[in-house]
């Protein structure tokens, strides 16, 4: 007959291999988005969704933005968004933004501004900077900061004053890969303890589908055997900038 003392054992073993499961099954090795062309333009661009109810956005990658930015227009709200204040430790900025609008995300009072950069418009646009979830695929990611900006508040930035302007109609902002503190590859890495690498797979058209932008390791499943082909080029900072 089976001590008391055995099964107490055997189920608090059983208990840390699941609590140990889980564990590792909520810490990923990596973050893959998917990448297509625009035959229009010839950029790049990525899907992600961003808020609560979710939304997807199609966002043209920039090698060298600082940030993840969205037109959060009129028709957009998201109830998870939390502005970030000016004057906070998450605030980097000592200027403010205000709007006399209801509150949604891009019209937040006392609110720290985050660059939208756009290299193909004329002007930098300021967006609010604020949290949210983002979701890469089916992964929902918490914590993670991009600015938004409400294009339909500025009816006189249109044409090629618009920040949007010569990115694929398709689009609604860009994700920025650079080393900044603010970039997509950047925030995954430190939140999650991945090495600070990104690797892209570009299409040379959309005829065969899409690619991928992976943000992590690569040595892990499902890329355990590609990761020996692999070429990697460090980014090297510009001493001058």
């Amino acid at each position: 007959m089976v001590s008391s003392s055995v099964i107490i054992h055997f189920f608090l073993l059983s208990l840390s291999l699941f609590s140990l499961s889980c564990l590792s099954a909520s810490q990923p090795h990596s973050f893959i988005l998917p990448i297509k062309k625009d035959p229009s333009t010839n950029l790049f661009y990525t899907s992600v969704g961003i808020g609560t109810p979710r939304t997807n956005f199609n966002l043209a990658i920039d090698l060298a933005g600082e940030n993840l930015w969205y037109d959060c227009n009129t028709h957009y709200n998201s109830s998870s968004y939390i502005p970030i204040a000016c004057g906070s430790e998450r605030c980097s900025d000592v200027a403010c933004i205000g709007c006399n609008g209801p509150f949604k995300p891009g019209c937040t009072n006392n609110t720290c501004p985050a660059t939208a950069t756009n290299s193909l418009a004329k002007f930098i646009f300021g967006g609010d900077l604020g949290e949210d979830f983002i979701f890469i695929s089916q992964q929902k990611v918490s914590g993670l900061l991009s600015s938004c900006i409400d294009i339909d508040r500025l009816p006189s930035f249109t044409g090629e004053d618009s920040p949007l302007n010569g990115l694929p109609k398709i689009t609604k902002g860009i994700i920025g890969l650079s080393r900044s503190n603010l970039s997509l590859p950047t925030q995954l890495a430190l939140k999650n303890k991945l090495p600070h690498k990104f690797s892209l797979c570009l299409p040379s058209s959309n005829k065969q589908g899409f690619t991928n932008l992976l943000v992590g390791s690569i040595g892990g499943d499902p890329f355990k055997e590609l990761s020996k082909f692999v070429q990697t080029t460090p980014l090297i900072v510009n001493p001058v900038s």
